[in-house]
């Protein structure tokens, strides 16, 4: 499993429907970091670059949240294989 971990229930559930439209199966559960999001690692390249590319856009639009807030300044996303 890819897992993605959110900090904004609105970012994970826009992931969460990102992934969904394009036939992804994920499962999103609560971690003591944050919330996660576990996608199969089986799907194809081209998706998996989708997916990618859809989470740095969240992460940066999490950061620019967290600036905003006086919060986090810079957040890690993990892919494990």
């Amino acid at each position: 499993m890819i897992e993605y971990i959110f900090f904004d229930t609105t970012l994970r559930d826009r992931f969460v429907v990102y992934a969904e439209q394009r036939g992804i199966p994920c499962t999103a559960t609560d971690d003591p970091m944050g919330m996660v999001v576990e996608i199969p690692e089986d799907i194809t390249d081209e998706l998996s670059d989708e997916v990618e590319a859809f989470y740095e856009t969240l992460e940066r639009e999490q950061e620019e949240m967290s600036k905003e807030d006086g919060d986090l300044n810079r957040l890690a996303g993990f892919r494990f294989n």
